[in-house]
């Protein structure tokens, strides 16, 4: 019995150290395994020019009392394949474009860029 008693805490000892050792494991195991892995970049979309016609245009107006009145203008462009494509453009290109115009539209993927007008 004197003997039991005199290993209590060599035993105790030792199993605290095996829980502290397996906390301290399972903490860094959650730190590197949940580190994010670095994604890959995504490739930039290539700038295309197209035929294309201005089908419809349509402006967007919001506002409420804490900000100031905001204005968004939308083009729908249609191409030969008489797919259509609508875009934010800037206010000066809304107003410079009307529906039929025909021209060469450049973008990059929904982004518009630029409207040239055939003559």
């Amino acid at each position: 019995m004197l003997r039991l008693v005199q290993l209590l805490p060599l035993v105790f000892l030792i199993l605290l150290l095996a829980v502290g050792v397996l906390v301290i494991g399972g903490l860094l195991y959650n730190v590197f395994k949940r580190r994010p892995r670095p994604q890959p970049q995504p490739q930039p979309l290539p700038e295309l020019t197209s035929a294309a016609a201005v089908v419809a245009k349509r402006e967007l107006h919001s506002s409420s009392l804490q900000t100031p009145a905001l204005s968004q203008y939308y083009v729908t462009f249609q191409f030969p394949s008489r797919d259509r494509m609508e875009f934010l453009v800037p206010a000066r290109d809304y107003g410079l474009l009307a529906e039929g115009d025909v021209g060469r539209l450049t973008f990059r993927g929904e982004q518009y860029i630029r409207f040239e007008r055939e003559l």
